[in-house]
């Protein structure tokens, strides 16, 4: 489903814009409903912030001047960055903003004036909401946009994403509780989080405080039960014993030393 959220310092106008969008989920040129709802309806971006969800499809209906230390173009790079699939419609009366959305490459969908003309936003915004609804129709349509992903809170109130595959390890950090420590390509992070939060993913439990990327591993030293991630042995783990032989199943052979 396409969560639909919308950004509105002016109360007035967020109920109108509430109201369109609604209307047409439920009547547009399809027979049928959108598979989409407004999920959330806000003046305060930091709510925005607070509710994405990892995993999850996007469109982001937001004013730029929002009278707040984060703006509409801030508040829809982080939407960007932290969803699978996003569209974003800015709604705004100052066109002088418009250049800012090219140079911050969020990459809006569509750049709507606020007008006195009832007629006129209202229609470009159903006609906007109609683009989005298609564009995720296509996304969800397309096998190969599957990647699997993990969401890690890098601060309170931010959720981030990575792709699986650009994983090398998480590990628990010793001594302090439900903290873990994420290793992969260009990346290297505590933050809080358990390890259990990951079990129904393709990374591979190999001690009690370890699950690794098992696809990523580029020398496994059964000897020494260490396992290597990079060609110069500068990034890797130790693996328990009881683990070893369910890793080796996971690797093909000329990993294996």
């Amino acid at each position: 489903m396409l969560s639909t959220i919308i950004l509105e310092d002016d109360l007035h106008q967020l109920q109108v814009i509430e109201e369109i969008v609604k209307n047409r989920i439920m009547i547009n040129p399809t027979p049928h409903e959108y598979d989409m709802r407004v999920d959330l309806v806000t003046a305060n971006p930091d709510e925005v912030v607070q509710f994405i969800q990892a995993h999850q499809a996007y469109c982001l209906i937001t004013d730029i001047d929002l009278k707040h230390k984060l703006s509409g173009i801030d508040v829809a790079e982080i939407v960007r960055k932290n969803s699978r699939f996003s569209e974003i419609i800015f709604v705004t009366a100052f066109g002088q903003y418009l250049p800012l959305t090219i140079t911050r490459h969020v990459e809006p969908l569509d750049f709507i004036f606020k007008s006195d003309d009832e007629g006129s936003m209202p229609q470009h915004l159903r006609e906007t909401i109609d683009e989005a609804y298609g564009r995720y129709l296509k996304f969800i349509a397309t096998p190969e946009r599957e990647v699997e992903r993990i969401a890690y809170h890098p601060t309170k109130g931010l959720v981030k994403t990575v792709a699986v595959d650009q994983l090398f390890y998480i590990q628990a950090v010793k001594g302090k509780s439900r903290l873990i420590l994420i290793v992969g390509r260009n990346l290297h992070v505590e933050t809080h989080g358990e390890l259990a939060n990951y079990d129904d993913t393709s990374l591979l439990k190999v001690n009690r405080g370890l699950v690794i990327n098992p696809a990523n591993v580029v020398e496994l030293d059964t000897k020494n039960r260490r396992v290597y991630f990079d060609q110069d042995h500068i990034v890797a783990c130790d693996i328990s014993f009881r683990h070893l032989k369910e890793l080796r199943k996971h690797l093909n052979e000329d990993v294996m030393k």
